[in-house]
């Protein structure tokens, strides 16, 4: 990389100028064995999950978070595949980025949250959510999951009838 200059200058008198050293970087492609679900990511990573509640009824909602957390450029970090589950609504809620640089290195956390409305009652698993990464010190991939969740599922309550305004056709 070319140096960097900076001119500064006075109001009375010549200014200055300032340059930077060259830097010299090497950069390698990643390795061609990457799994078949490794979208990018760098670093070193962890992987979990947790939901508000693990027990709740047909139509109430169920706040499912994920966080991916280590060594790496977080806030450039692919997102996660997260789960759909059948006879479920599922709405994107939030994504939520902390960083700090400790001892030279970038680390933070990136937390996903999803809200799901189940549709019917029964024992349904969240099932186990999957990342893959490439680790430069090792030079190797890795892939991480968190454990599957359980969350049951009751009736929900019967629905108020509607009652038609008055003065309102129907």
């Amino acid at each position: 990389i070319a140096p960097a200059v900076f001119n500064v200058s006075r109001f009375f008198g010549s200014g200055t100028q300032l340059t930077s050293d060259a830097v010299s970087l090497e950069v390698r492609p990643l390795p061609s064995t990457a799994p078949d679900r490794f979208s990018g990511a760098v670093g070193q990573f962890d992987i979990s999950s947790s939901v508000d509640v693990t027990a709740a009824a047909v139509n109430e909602p169920i706040t499912l978070t994920v966080i991916v957390s280590g060594v790496g450029n977080i806030e450039a970090l692919p997102d996660p595949g997260l789960p759909d589950i059948p006879r479920w609504r599922a709405f994107d809620s939030s994504t939520s980025v902390n960083t700090q640089v400790t001892d030279g290195k970038l680390m933070g956390s990136r937390a996903y949250e999803r809200i799901f409305v189940p549709s019917a009652e029964g024992e349904y698993s969240i099932p186990a959510i999957s990342y893959s990464y490439f680790d430069p010190d090792a030079e190797l991939y890795h892939t991480v999951a968190t454990d599957p969740i359980t969350v049951s599922i009751s009736p929900g309550k019967a629905e108020a009838p509607v009652v038609p305004l008055p003065g309102v056709a129907r």
